[in-house]
């Protein structure tokens, strides 16, 4: 029979061996949840790198926004040629074309662009060419919904519509129609031309976008539209020239 020292010797090595089996099992579940995490992440970066592959590239670079193509832009004036030149304030680049991306209606919006585009047009236009300014309110929907006086605006087409059926009521009921134009153009437009009280200059077919082209060009000189929308905003067009 075995003694009671070799029975506790027993017990123990069996509890050691009960333990050591335990643990064990422990470990080894422990790295098959580990082993089943790593099939997962390489599952799912298999899947992203398919989805990668999948997504179609874009064949041409990506324009930037009209904001950020028309940022730094201004009209200067050339001391040898006498010529007006376009110069960015940012990348320092001069250049006496205008700018790739840049519509009639963005280039006539430029720091300097009245003071000299302007000004060596105003005598001598093109064949076909009239002069217009407008009032222009902007709302979310808009191109760009954001202007020189409101970096975010955020009103609705209808809003905006309304407010420029006020300036509208203003214009008709002043006893000069064009004055008070430039007056509300210069306070209220959303465009930065309201600096030269809305003037756009001279300008031809196939220069502005279509509703304002068809809009200022049916206008008689000193006629003033009713509201006209395009994807700029809604506007009021007096034709000037």
């Amino acid at each position: 029979m075995m003694s009671s020292r070799d029975t506790r010797l027993s017990a123990k090595h069996h509890l050691r061996r009960r333990l050591m089996s335990q643990h064990s099992l422990s470990m080894w579940s422990f790295h098959k949840r580990i082993q089943a995490c790593e099939i997962s992440v390489l599952a799912w970066l298999a899947y992203l790198s398919i989805l990668v592959q999948r997504t179609p590239r874009p064949i041409f670079p990506l324009q930037r926004a009209d904001s950020e193509m028309s940022s730094g832009w201004e009209v200067r004036m050339s001391n040898s040629k006498k010529l007006p030149y376009f110069f960015n304030t940012e990348t320092k680049e001069s250049r006496w074309e205008a700018p790739q991306g840049l519509t009639e209606q963005d280039i006539q919006t430029l720091p300097g662009a009245r003071e000299y585009l302007n000004a060596t047009q105003a005598d001598h236009p093109s064949a076909g060419q009239i002069r217009a300014s407008h009032l222009l309110v902007k709302h979310r929907g808009s191109r760009r919904p954001s202007s020189w006086k409101e970096p975010n605006i955020t009103r609705t087409k209808e809003e905006a519509i309304a407010i420029l059926e006020k300036y509208q009521r203003e214009i008709q009921a002043a006893s000069n129609k064009a004055e008070k134009f430039g007056e509300l153009a210069r306070e209220h437009s959303d465009c930065s031309s309201h600096s030269a009280d809305g003037d756009l200059g001279h300008f031809g077919r196939n220069q502005m976008q279509k509703p304002f082209e068809d809009a200022a060009f049916a206008l008689q000189v000193k006629e003033i539209s009713g509201i006209v929308s395009t994807d700029s905003g809604v506007h009021l067009i007096m034709r000037t020239a």
